[in-house]
């Protein structure tokens, strides 16, 4: 039986795959020198282990994707996803927020609060479903297929943490969507929305069994895939969003007891050269070619200073001001500069955001800098935050702030905080969301983290965003998604 996607999605007609060369393997260059996509009917699909591991690739096309995951052509396949296009969780995750300046005019609508159901970027919703459906897809057709029980078990746990990362992204943007659990869709039911609570339900037992399922690491030809660290601290993150607390500690131990480590420097974690970092948890393996590249330097450093970029997307002078000047992470944002004509510069709108090193062999606006998703510090943060609300103040959540802080100022102890510098538990959560801040800008947790914390729309409203009201804490649901499924409803005051 061949499965077509849901209506309210862009139009895919059969099942696609993507090769393991082209977005994974980035140790060895010689196999992402292309991208080779086929379309197989789901009939004749699924026959062996490699057909599985083929199918679930699709998923991690979709981690920089945006459109429809077909045939590459030109530069189509690196615009959004998790990466920095402009349909991308980046932008919808940060310009929203005080850490982001962005001097280009078409993003005025997340920056002055004035999306509409007709002007917000659409395709980030059907992005989103188009890679719940892959994964549905690849749940759905190991069970029935020929695969070997080792296989279907890695296989099943990668789509499931793939089906979880996009649907706790939709809920997080969007609030009320349809929650779908198998790849094809009646045209004469269509899917409704469903509450939030089952929605997050879903993206927790998903992850709970990728977390099962999933090997603590893989060999270097597997470089990039998800693994049971990635699992257990997305998982920690999406408690920590929903004020779990208690089982987003528990998540978080388990990333604990993984063998990942602090980086000895902030910038190896950034580096061109940053596969194998061992404090990242989760990454997009990136090569500098069109489509497969790492564009955050070409977003936001000016062009005297790398050839090529544009400098729309810069760091907040609000962000950079607040940094202690003696804070190393402050280095990594860039307001006084020497150009490649040796003539010294000034920015007054904001800072270059420069924690990308820039790749010498960047090929145009791509560079082989892998992007981070998940590494160790943020887990720390989310620990420490959650600790911080069971407890109040306590010297584990100090600790692991400190281990941070030290890194952050050359082990100086006259940077390092301490229990009985807050007398309560407000006061530490402020603290930590400023923490968060400092270590973990434009790493897309911003716009979350003040929603969590109660601070998103007074923080715009501070700046002089004198439209930002509280529905605004989601998204309009795009009107063309509307009118392909009418069972969808828009979320309120849209």
């Amino acid at each position: 039986m061949t499965y077509v996607k849901p209506g309210f999605c862009r139009s895919l007609t059969l099942l696609i795959c993507l090769s393991l060369c082209s977005l994974l393997t980035i140790g060895c260059e010689d196999l992402l020198e292309e991208d080779v996509f086929v379309e197989v009917a789901s009939n004749n699909f699924f026959q062996n282990d490699e057909d599985a591991f083929r199918a679930v690739d699709a998923i991690y096309a979709k981690l920089r994707a945006n459109g429809p995951v077909t045939e590459n052509e030109g530069q189509s396949e690196g615009w959004g996803g998790f990466g920095y296009g402009e349909e991308s969780v980046f932008n919808f995750s940060q310009a929203q927020t005080d850490e982001i300046f962005i001097r280009w005019s078409k993003f005025s609508i997340f920056t002055d609060f004035t999306m509409t159901p007709n002007n917000t970027w659409g395709g980030m919703f059907s992005d989103l479903f188009e890679g719940i459906f892959i994964a549905n897809n690849v749940l759905f057709n190991i069970e029935t297929g020929k695969i070997s029980g080792s296989v279907k078990n890695r296989v099943r746990g990668e789509a499931l943490f793939g089906r979880a990362l996009f649907y706790s992204t939709a809920l997080s943007l969007y609030g009320h969507i349809p929650k779908i659990e198998l790849p094809g869709a009646d045209p004469f039911n269509l899917p409704k929305q469903a509450p939030r609570e089952e929605i997050a339900a879903l993206i927790a037992k998903d992850l709970e069994e990728a977390a099962l399922l999933l090997p603590a690491s893989y060999n270097a030809n597997d470089y990039g895939r998800f693994t049971k660290g990635a699992a257990y601290a997305l998982l920690a993150r999406f408690h920590l969003n929903q004020k779990s607390w208690m089982a987003a500690e528990a998540a978080a131990r388990e990333v604990l007891k993984l063998g990942y480590s602090l980086s000895g420097k902030y910038e190896d974690i950034f580096a061109v050269e940053n596969a194998g970092n061992p404090e990242i948890i989760l990454s997009i393996p990136s090569i500098a070619q069109p489509g497969i590249g790492n564009t955050m330097i070409a977003h936001t450093a000016e062009s005297d200073l790398v050839p090529g970029s544009w400098g729309g997307h810069l760091a907040s002078n609000k962000l950079y001001h607040s940094f202690d000047t003696q804070d190393k992470r402050r280095e990594h944002l860039i307001k006084n500069y020497t150009n490649v004509s040796g003539v010294s510069k000034t920015l007054e709108d904001g800072a270059m955001i420069m924690k990308y090193a820039p790749d010498p062999n960047r090929v145009g606006s791509w560079a082989g800098n892998d992007i981070v998703l998940h590494r160790l510090a943020e887990v720390y943060l989310t620990l420490a935050e959650a600790l911080n609300e069971l407890n109040g103040p306590n010297e584990e959540s100090i600790e692991l702030i400190n281990s941070i802080r030290r890194r952050a100022f050359n082990n100086d102890p006259t940077k390092l905080i301490a229990v009985n510098d807050f007398s309560s538990k407000d006061q530490l959560r402020d603290h930590i969301l400023n923490e968060r801040s400092w270590e973990l800008y434009a790493e897309n947790y911003r716009r979350d983290d003040l929603i969590r914390h109660g601070k998103y729309i007074q923080q715009a409203l501070d700046r002089g965003v004198s439209n930002a009201k509280a529905h605004h804490l989601l998204y309009p649901i795009p009107q063309e998604e509307l009118d392909r499924n009418p069972n969808l409803k828009q979320n309120p005051k849209y």
